[in-house]
């Protein structure tokens, strides 16, 4: 290659790859998560209400990590918020949640929906849950994101917590 189509390719080369970098930290992105990990509880208080029989009110903090990765938003790790007003393990929550991405940029979003525990005849149980959340802000490359996300999961004693979901997120 001579001087001068060198000195034209490397600042299309610099233009491309600032372009490609750019676009891998800011943009709209759509990506899936699947895990069976329930996480480590930090701190669980529960409170027994003695209006309905089974009637708790919980709160909690637990870290999950749900394995979420896609260009510009590789989670570390997510802490979950946990508030529930549930009655015989059906009944609704919300929870605010943070994920920590792997360079120290978090994100904040509130979920919010429903989970319902079924008791069969022999015993058995299982307990769904799904809901939707919405993106309040972030730090970092994640300060202006918006977005939601939806999620479903599904526990029972041969199972013990399998969750899925989908972000769909601007930042």
């Amino acid at each position: 290659m001579n001087l001068t189509a060198q000195t034209l390719v490397r600042p299309l080369v610099a233009l491309v790859l600032t372009s490609l970098c750019f676009s891998a930290h800011a943009g709209k992105v759509k990506f899936k998560y699947r895990t069976t990990d329930p996480g480590r509880v930090i701190s669980k208080t529960t409170m027994a209400l003695e209006d309905a029989p089974g009637h708790e009110l919980t709160q909690s903090l637990t870290i999950r990590n749900y394995n979420v990765s896609a260009p510009g938003y590789e989670v570390k790790e997510t802490w979950v918020y946990e508030q529930t007003d549930l009655v015989a393990g059906t009944g609704h929550g919300k929870y605010p949640n943070v994920d920590v991405l792997k360079n120290g940029d978090k994100a904040f979003f509130l979920c919010e929906g429903p989970s319902k525990t079924v008791t069969k005849d022999d015993k058995s149980w299982e307990t769904t849950w799904e809901g939707k959340c919405r993106f309040t802000g972030g730090t970092g490359t994640l300060k202006n994101i918006k977005g939601s996300l939806t999620y479903k999961g599904k526990a029972t004693p041969d199972q013990p917590y399998f969750e899925e979901g989908e972000y769909d997120v601007e930042f």
